[in-house]
């Protein structure tokens, strides 16, 4: 099953990219029991606009089967530019034939080839090892282990102390 890949603005297909989005937090993001599936839209159309924000898209046909999202900055620490991956989704169907590899082929050649990215990062689930293992045969390497606590409830309230040494 032959894809096309694009380079797209999240403003042309915002309506099309969100079944997308729910999908793939139905099937990867479980663990954020009872947090729900809420994306504060505006606020990627202005990350969009100001070129933070960047979306790849997977297409069959023309019908929107797949994205990749991706943060790119200038990193505080070397002063290169680096890739953050927010989305990387293909729907079950489309999972065939190396569409996977053959989609992060498109996204690294252009964030490498055309954006000059250095780095770039990807947060795969621990649920997914399967995807884990294609990264590793891609040759990424695991850099850290990434925590994360859900909190119950709405009324939680965080003190931030201040520092007298940050003054």
């Amino acid at each position: 099953m032959n894809l096309t890949f694009h380079k797209e603005s999240l403003k042309d297909c915002l309506e099309e990219i969100k079944p997308i989005w729910f999908s793939h937090w139905q099937e990867t993001e479980g663990y954020r029991d009872g947090l729900g599936f809420n994306p504060d839209y505006n606020l990627y159309l202005e990350y969009e606009r100001i070129g933070y924000f960047h979306l790849f898209t997977a297409r069959h046909n023309g019908k929107l089967v797949g994205d990749c999202g991706m943060y790119v900055r200038t990193s505080m620490h070397s002063q290169t530019k680096d890739a953050r991956e927010d989305t990387i989704y293909l729907q079950p169907d489309y999972r065939k034939g190396g569409n996977g590899s053959k989609f992060l082929d498109f996204v690294e050649n252009h964030l490498t080839h055309e954006m000059g990215v250095r780095e770039i990062t990807l947060d795969i689930k621990l649920s997914n090892v399967r995807v884990g293992k294609l990264m590793e045969r891609r040759g990424y390497r695991q850099r850290s282990i990434q925590y994360s606590k859900v909190f119950e409830g709405d009324n939680h309230v965080f003190i931030v102390a201040k520092s007298a040494a940050c003054a």
